[in-house]
This record gives structure tokens, sequence and C-alpha cells, in this order.
């Protein structure tokens, strides 16, 4: 319809609707869309040769809102220390990083089957709580074997612990 093809807008309508013939209904949804087309400011944003029309796309509510929410979620998923972690993983425990690409490797495969069936946001929110679980007990330990309050002799004890935090964190992340 914004390329001015309506017959074959209408073509596809009466596939969608599954009628033989242009029906009112399949005229109403075309004409609808001209509608929309017309009044809307992508439409007159496309037709401007103006270096900064593509501005003009996020005052149209149906693109700013996915746009803030994704960029929100991509912002904290940035600032999360995903990036740090994996450059630092093989300082923290050399066993870790193979454990880390299988991990990788696991949760690509576990979003994607459950994001079909739950959905992302779910997947998101349980995300971020994973990483949550998993950054601060991380955090805890480093810092403490830092400070020198768990010394050597305990923290060889306690090699498995960073370890295990680190895959889970990945994993979830």
């Amino acid at each position: 319809v914004s390329k001015g093809k309506i017959e074959e807008a209408k073509k596809s309508m009466r596939k969608i609707y599954d009628v033989k013939e242009i029906t009112p209904e399949v005229e109403e949804e075309v004409q609808t869309l001209v509608i929309y087309n017309q009044n809307s400011p992508l439409t007159n944003t496309m037709k401007t040769n103006c270096p900064n029309a593509g501005l003009k796309y996020l005052t149209d509510p149906t693109i700013r809102t996915p746009f803030l929410i994704l960029f929100t979620y991509v912002l904290f998923q940035q600032f999360s220390g995903i990036a740090v972690l994996l450059y630092y993983a093989v300082q923290i425990a050399y066993v870790a990083s193979v454990g880390i690409a299988l991990a990788r490797l696991i949760s690509s495969i576990l979003f994607t089957v459950f994001s079909k069936k739950y959905g992302s946001m779910p997947l998101s929110i349980c995300s971020g709580v994973g990483m949550t679980l998993c950054m601060i007990p991380l955090s805890g330990y480093l810092l403490l074997c830092q400070k020198g309050i768990i010394e050597n002799h305990v923290s060889n004890y306690l090699n498995w612990f960073p370890v295990f935090l680190l895959i889970t964190y990945v994993l979830t992340s």
C-alpha cells in the first residue's frame, strides 16, 4: 500500500481472508491501510529527501515504544558485566573457560526453544534474576579472597564455587 500497489494489496488480502472475490471485509481492510498510510508520519518522512528524516521515525509511537524497550534491554544487558566477566574468566578459573563455552551453546539453544513456547519477556526476567543471583555471591567471594578473609587453604576447598557461579551466570545470561 505504501508503494501505491493497491491491487496487489487486495490480492494479498483475498489470500489472507481465504476468499476468491473481493468482499466488503477485504475492501474495508485495504481502505483502512490506505488511510493509515496517508496519515502516517513514516510515509511523509520517507517521501522527503531531508538528511534528518530518519529521526522523525522516533516520533511515531508504534516505532518509539518498541525501540525504547529494546534499547533499555540492551543497555542493561551491556552493563550487566557479561563482557568483562568473560574476559577475566580465565584468570578466575581456567577450567571455567570450557564450561562457559558449553554454557553459551546450551543457553542459546534453550533460549531458542523456550522463547517460542513462553515468549521473550519471562525469559528476560529469569535471565536478569539468574544473573543477579550469580553475580552477588561471586563478587562477594572474590572480594573476601582479595581482602584475605578467605585464605588460600580455605579457597583451595572452594575452587568449584567461582567456576559454578561463572557457568551458571553465563547459562542464565
